[in-house]
């Protein structure tokens, strides 16, 4: 009977060794983790920050255009309708026209404080 339990607990340290030794891997697991969690919300951070100081610069069009069609060779993707801004025609404007550099008048420096 001795010999039994002696056994028995043999038994029982070698499973409660084992179940340590998961523990300690697992919440070696977990630290690294961690580590690899606050690198990525720092990151993230980052990139709010980033998109919050290019948001005044988007486009803020009342309607997006639309694509239609199902993305096959028979029936491609599609604009459903052109662009419209607002304020302007359907079309674009031709693009501005500066006067050439030989007929642009000179600027006149003159020394003394700025304006």
């Amino acid at each position: 009977m001795h010999t039994a339990a002696v056994r028995r607990d043999e038994y029982v340290d070698k499973e409660m060794d084992k179940q340590h030794e998961r523990l300690i891997h697992h919440r070696h697991k977990i630290e690294m983790m961690y580590g690899r969690i606050s690198v990525l919300e720092e990151e993230n951070f980052e990139k709010r920050a980033l998109i919050d100081s290019m948001a005044d610069k988007l486009c803020h069009c009342r309607a997006s255009p639309r694509l239609v069609g199902s993305g096959t060779r028979e029936e491609p993707f599609a604009m459903d309708d052109e662009l419209e801004y607002e304020g302007s025609p359907n079309s674009y404007h031709s693009t501005p026209v500066s006067t050439p550099p030989s007929e642009a008048p000179l600027p006149i420096l003159t020394l003394g404080r700025p304006c």
